[in-house]
């Protein structure tokens, strides 16, 4: 049985374990994270690997950290990153690659008290909000440049972030205006 006691259950599925852990419904904003991996490869066609982490309320990135190793503990090292800079989640929702099944993630998590929420192996419509944002980050950022170096790579990745968040954050206020414009416009196409 794996280390953490944050896991309810753990069910033999094909040869792997599957936690199972209760995750209330999403009410606030930082209360839910969402990570992956999308890879890509350097000019000189090196591969390199980036862990997105997003905040699933604000639909913000939280974090993109690129290497050509990614690992449990990298993944432990950028939440620990993180969370010198903002409240960590009730929760994070993620597959079943192997960085995320760990022992050094589910000790890191439960000593934090913060949950994993695996999805169904094979399932990643379940982390539609991530892979979502991972599809975007490949448009708009990965196949958009060229990378002679991971320095580089992760230099751009930071400012795209940067950029997606004020987009997203101005959107965020946007959209109560931007919805009472659209109810007046009805209701004045009611008479």
């Amino acid at each position: 049985m794996p280390f953490g006691l944050n896991l309810l259950d753990c069910l033999e599925l094909n040869g792997a374990p599957k936690w199972l852990v209760a995750i209330p419904a999403l009410t606030a904003g930082g209360q839910y994270w969402a990570m992956d991996f999308v890879h890509d490869q350097l000019s000189t066609g090196r591969k390199f690997r980036v862990l997105t982490i997003i905040d699933k309320w604000h639909r913000q990135c939280v974090a993109l950290s690129a290497d050509f190793a990614l690992m449990g503990q990298s993944v432990v090292d950028a939440l620990n990153v993180i969370a010198l800079e903002r409240q960590l989640p009730f929760a994070i929702t993620v597959d079943h690659g192997t960085e995320f099944t760990s022992k050094v993630l589910d000790e890191w998590c439960y000593m934090r008290g913060v949950k994993l929420d695996f999805i169904r192996p094979g399932k990643p419509t379940e982390n539609g909000m991530i892979e979502s944002f991972n599809g975007r980050l490949r448009d708009e950022c990965l196949n958009a440049n060229e990378f002679a170096s991971l320095d580089e790579a992760r230099i751009i990745l930071e400012t795209w972030r940067h950029d997606y968040n004020h987009l997203v954050a101005n959107l965020h206020v946007m959209l109560p205006e931007l919805r009472g414009h659209c109810k007046r416009s009805l209701d004045r196409g009611k008479h």
